[in-house]
């Protein structure tokens, strides 16, 4: 994991302390140079970058092992049938085990001798019993997948934590940019502009400035506290034993909004937050999709506004409007954190609620694996639902507000100071 900047935060007890140079004064930042790099946002976005590659990655890692568990779990599935029938012919056992290693080559210790040794298979009266053995050690490997995903998921809230706090150190530096802009915006003269158009940050339209403030409410205060509360009934079911209770809650569908299924409980808490805009576009040429069941935002893939590019400077009124909207933006990106300390919260609350459940399954008589499976399911799909929006949206708004600043800073430029 690379160093992450000059400060190491804390990610245990999430102590997200004050960034040194955040009360930089707006007299301090020259908005007549084109870098504006002097409040170190820019530092700060680079920051962000590194955690994002990792997050990334460990979750690249996750739908790998997850599409392994899937593999494994189809070959338990015949090799278990196979057991009603007499058991797998030598033929069928080989086949079974070089499946098997393949499916697990990529973890770097492949499965070897998973499956009894070919002359067990030989004789008709020993061949069940060799396949028994057999699927006891599909059944072992996958419980060491997963043990291995539920490492990663338990990587994937630290880096989460991490990246917070990337934004939250990004915010306390942009925003003296901010005020530095709205400092500027009374000394500029806006009775004549000078001729030309704004070529600065043309994907950035201050009409549609406020869809952020929309967003950042709807998605990291209102969405937010739908999820926790879903994440927690899901928590509070597996707690009890009741695992059909919490597999309804995953999956029982509900139509929330243009292209966005969730559970019913989350759909009924985020139906009054979304907004129709958000997935008909957002400023910069993104927009909100769904990938499955959870919400993402993405780059528009065609008929992105063009924006202000080549564009008459904006007015006043214009100017200060959007100002205000980044300003207010900035206020709840900042408030997040007790959000996120609450999500983090329930997202353990219903792990290891998950965990819990599926230990005792498999320890049961039976040893119910598809109840322990499913358990784990529900678990880490309401943890998804606690990640996703709210992680595309912090991404997202920490690149509007950068985008917006130098687009802002554009638009005053075409005005003499006063």
């Amino acid at each position: 994991m690379r160093k992450f900047g000059n400060r190491r935060p804390s990610v245990g007890g999430m102590a997200l302390e004050n960034i040194e140079g955040a009360d930089q004064t707006a007299a301090e930042i020259d908005l007549d140079t084109d870098s504006q790099h002097g409040d170190g946002a820019d530092q700060a976005l680079l920051e962000l970058k590194d955690v994002q590659n990792d997050q990334d990655g460990n979750e690249a890692a996750v739908g790998d092992l997850e599409n392994t568990v899937a593999a494994l779990e189809s070959l338990l599935e015949t090799a278990e049938a196979a057991t009603e029938t007499g058991g797998l012919d030598p033929v069928a056992a080989d086949l079974l085990q070089k499946a098997v290693e393949n499916e697990t080559a990529p973890l770097g210790t492949p499965a070897e001798e998973v499956v009894p040794a070919l002359e067990n298979f030989q004789s008709p009266s020993n061949r069940r019993q060799a396949t028994v053995m057999a699927c006891e050690g599909i059944r072992e490997w996958i419980d060491k997948v997963w043990a291995k995903i539920k490492e990663l998921i338990q990587k994937g809230r630290d880096l989460a934590k991490k990246a917070y706090v990337a934004v939250k150190q990004f915010i306390q530096r942009i925003e003296p940019r901010i005020k530095a802009l709205q400092a500027d915006l009374g000394n500029r003269n806006f009775s004549m502009p000078k001729s030309g158009n704004v070529s600065v940050g043309g994907e950035w339209a201050l009409s549609e400035v406020g869809k952020l403030e929309k967003l950042a409410d709807s998605i990291l205060t209102k969405y937010t506290a739908g999820a926790i509360a879903h994440a927690k009934s899901i928590a509070s079911a597996l707690s009890a034993g009741d695992a059909a209770k919490a597999a309804e809650g995953e999956e029982k569908k509900e139509q929330a909004a243009p292209e966005f299924t969730v559970p019913a409980d989350l759909a009924r808490a985020v139906k009054p937050a979304l907004d129709a805009d958000f997935f008909s576009g957002l400023p910069g040429g993104r927009v909100m999709a769904s990938a499955g069941d959870v919400l993402t935002i993405r780059t528009k893939t065609a008929g992105a506004k063009g924006g202000a590019e080549g564009s008459k400077a904006a007015g006043e009124a214009d100017i200060k409007s959007a100002l205000d909207s980044l300003a207010n933006v900035a206020k709840v990106v900042i408030g997040y954190e007790k959000n996120f300390q609450e999500k983090d919260r329930a997202q353990e609350e219903v792990i290891r609620a998950g965990d819990t459940f599926a230990k005792k399954a498999k320890a049961n008589d039976k040893g119910d694996d598809a109840q322990a499976r499913a358990a784990v399911n529900a678990a880490k799909d309401a943890g998804r639902y606690l990640d996703q929006p709210a992680k595309d949206t912090l991404n997202y708004l920490v690149t509007a507000i950068n985008g917006y600043c130098t687009t802002i800073a554009g638009h005053l430029k075409h005005y003499d100071k006063k």
